[in-house]
């Protein structure tokens, strides 16, 4: 009872601290908008402009908490069949081909064909773009963003499948590292690149990867890059362990 109500306490902080931004900002473009003299269309459609975005990070935010707060009590609801990893990365580069055009950047991929997990495919693809957009929103000029799987056997002699995504950005200094993965948590240089960001992306990939059982890492240092790496158990795998 008192893990369940610290964890009530926890998600309520949360949603508390994540909302107030974009509710602070909607209010502030409304009442200057109301403030004005003058009836100026552009200048209306700009503030509307602006308050569709705020409303769009806002959604985001509530859905993120939403998963988190679930994933907390064990209770992520999980859709699982078998999934062809190699999809989702393609899926995965085709939805930020626009950003990534826009910024001049070179995507290089090596993807497996038919590498097979049993889980949840827009859950799945939702790991893989929080951490692509990351690596879009992070990477300097003359960006590179690596994408590639691989299949392995672990110690027991268990297949599993590797999903590497890296970048060739600013990365993230060597004592910030072991802290990507707390709610809330920005690096200085995070912050100072994207100052929007909510710190909430890389726990709730985290919760759902442990959601299939997997694990992800991330390494990195000053000037480095940043690699993630996502580590899921194979779907020949898994059968295996249930029978």
């Amino acid at each position: 009872m008192e893990k369940i109500e610290l964890r009530r306490r926890q998600m309520f902080a949360d949603i508390s601290h994540e909302l107030k931004t974009p509710t602070t900002a909607i209010r502030g473009e409304a009442e200057i908008s109301l403030r004005r003299s003058s009836h100026d269309a552009a200048g209306y459609r700009e503030t509307l402009e602006r308050i569709v975005q705020y409303t769009q990070q806002l959604n985001y935010i509530v859905d993120d908490m939403l998963t988190l707060a679930r994933s907390d009590i064990d209770a992520l609801v999980l859709d699982r069949k078998a999934v062809d990893i190699s999809v989702l990365c393609r899926e995965s580069v085709a939805f930020f081909k626009p950003q990534i055009a826009q910024r001049g950047y070179v995507v290089e991929t090596e993807i497996l064909s038919n590498s097979l997990v049993l889980g949840d495919a827009q859950r799945l693809k939702q790991v893989f773009n929080i951490i692509l957009d990351n690596a879009i929103h992070y990477s300097g000029a003359n960006g590179v963003i690596r994408i590639s799987t691989a299949s392995i056997e672990d110690t027991e002699n268990m297949r599993r499948c590797l999903i590497t995504i890296e970048d060739n950005g600013s990365g993230i200094p060597e004592h910030e590292v072991k802290r990507v993965f707390e709610r809330h948590y920005r690096g200085g240089m995070a912050k100072k690149i994207r100052p929007e960001g909510s710190g909430l992306g890389l726990p709730l990939a985290a919760a759902i990867v442990r959601a299939h059982h997997g694990s992800i890492e991330l390494s990195s240092g000053q000037n480095k890059g940043c690699r993630v790496t996502v580590n899921l158990p194979a779907f020949d795998s898994m059968i295996e362990d249930a029978l």
